[in-house]
């Protein structure tokens, strides 16, 4: 049985420039591709700060 979805491509990139970000890119943003049913799907979405309070000291 065929996986529903196929991942191509998965990247957390810098918004300003288009290349891989680190820790320390202040603008970043998901980038997905892949295949469902025949059809390429392509997203992105913006990725903010965490605001959850882990509790962590």
């Amino acid at each position: 049985m065929e996986p529903l979805f196929k991942l191509d491509y998965a990247e957390i990139i810098d918004e300003d420039n288009f290349a891989t970000a680190t820790d320390s890119t202040p603008n970043q943003r998901a980038i997905i591709a892949g295949w469902l049913n025949g059809v390429r799907l392509i997203d992105n979405m913006e990725m903010k700060p965490s605001t959850v309070n882990t509790g962590a000291r």
